[in-house]
């Protein structure tokens, strides 16, 4: 390669300075570099006294000898080409190098449409470049309308139902430089929930609810035994849901809507709980007199049951109407003098619930004693042992519980009164006076239990 050799005489008090360049770097003085800059070594003759110095902050010049300059250019980003001067100087004298560096092959994008509905619409870009260019569209869905300066597309609807990218390029013609603007549309708005109908049974239940959709709508329930857990990281659209046991006595129907406030789009779901099986009887024992009688028990309960009894002195009526948790049952007068007793069993039919027992004491026909007398005054007779039960009839529409010395005056005179002394538990009695006495019957009064003094 031939060599130039340029002497710069500087005639500064007998100081100089001189630099030798190849020329295929420099031409006529100048450094020519390409828009990425670099580190640039030039050789140089040159006197101890000179200094270097750079016009530009971009290019920075060093020397570590008298025979070469390190020269530091920074890439250029911009649009134009820039120079930059390197001045070598003495007290009395001066030369200048140029740096001449181009401008980068720009290609800049700029646009506000990142993001595209799902029923689609137009987004505009803006390109600022200093070289030739073309945009292609890299999917079939977006339409260029538009091109001067601002690229123009149509973007078509999105039927699915998911968000989709799309892209357009631009590249330089003699392909220093490509770059893609890329958007994202959104799905076009579904909110469809395939199954809108959960039966459950009255026990506590975990329900997964399926909601195809790409919105994120608020969820809305109905009632307070029905509570969501959390289902923003679910990927299947699962929505999940608690629901407590139901132990009240009948079924009970929840709502949970689901629904996108922006897009006024909406779906729900219903939950129909069973009720817990429940049978109540508050009556476990029920004590009855001797007479014949009927009685009802009250059976709460939302499940069917049979009704039996071990005694045939106890029936369950059918013709009696009561309301719909009554049943009646027609029990026989008691003829003997001894307490009975019989068990009502109630038995659920599909099982779950125990049965239920309800023990009938009726008591015995009451022990007493008739008297039949004619007295103005009457003395009751003694009765010894346990007396809590035992009552007096005077036979005179007056009755009175027994006491020891107890006596009665009739207001008017009749021809005779009956005296009825029911003895209950009495272990004895004694007549006090006869004189007035005219009948003492004892058919009803217990033997074994009783004794007869005069």
């Amino acid at each position: 390669m031939k060599k130039w050799l340029i002497i710069l005489t500087c005639m500064v008090a007998g100081i100089g300075c001189i630099y030798d360049i190849q020329p295929a770097i420099i031409e006529s003085g100048n450094l020519e570099c390409g828009y990425e800059g670099g580190l640039f070594t030039v050789p140089v003759i040159m006197d101890r006294g000179c200094k270097v110095v750079s016009d530009q902050s971009w290019c920075i010049v060093s020397s570590d000898s008298d025979s070469k300059l390190i020269v530091n250019v920074a890439a250029n980003d911009s649009f134009e080409d820039r120079s930059a001067t390197i001045i070598m100087f003495t007290k009395r004298a001066r030369e200048e190098m140029h740096i001449l560096q181009k401008s980068a092959p720009l290609l800049v994008i700029r646009s506000d449409n990142e993001e595209v509905p799902g029923k689609g619409g137009l987004i505009t870009i803006n390109v600022e470049s200093n070289i030739e260019y073309s945009a292609t569209a890299l999917q079939d869905w977006i339409d260029e309308i538009q091109s001067a300066g601002k690229h123009t597309y149509s973007i078509q609807q999105n039927s699915l139902n998911e968000d989709r990218t799309g892209a357009i390029e631009f590249s330089a013609k003699d392909g220093s430089v490509d770059t893609v603007f890329r958007f994202v549309q959104k799905a076009n708005s579904t909110l469809i929930i395939p199954n809108t109908l959960y039966e459950l049974s009255s026990d506590a239940a975990r329900v997964e609810v399926e909601v195809q959709t790409n919105l994120n709508p608020d969820i809305i329930i109905s009632e307070d035994w029905i509570c969501a857990l959390d289902n923003t990281a679910n990927p299947e659209h699962l929505f999940t849901f608690l629901v407590e046991k139901n132990d009240l006595g009948e079924e009970r129907v929840g709502k949970i809507t689901f629904i996108d406030h922006e897009t006024k789009m909406e779906g729900y779901v219903v939950i129909r709980q069973q009720a817990a099986a429940y049978m109540v009887i508050y009556e476990d024992y029920i004590q009855l007199d001797a007479q014949q009688c009927v009685f009802s028990v009250g059976i709460y309960t939302n499940i069917e049951y049979t009704v039996s009894c071990n005694k045939a002195w106890i029936n369950l009526e059918t013709s009696y109407k009561t309301d719909n948790h009554s049943r009646v049952f027609s029990v026989l007068s008691n003829d003997g003098f001894t307490a009975r007793s019989a068990k009502i069993v109630i038995t659920p039919v599909a099982g779950g619930i125990g049965s239920k027992e309800i023990v009938v004491r009726q008591a015995g026909r009451p022990a007493s004693i008739s008297i039949r007398h004619h007295a103005d005054i009457f003395a009751a007779p003694l009765l010894s042992g346990d007396t809590k039960q035992c009552l007096v009839d005077w036979g005179d529409g007056i009755q009175e519980p027994y006491s020891d010395f107890l006596s009665h005056q009739y207001e008017k005179k009749e021809a005779g009164y009956t005296v009825v002394l029911k003895t209950g538990n009495a272990e004895g009695l004694t007549i006090r006076d006869l004189a007035d006495i005219e009948i003492l019957d004892f058919s009803n009064l217990l033997p074994e239990k009783t004794t007869t003094n005069q």
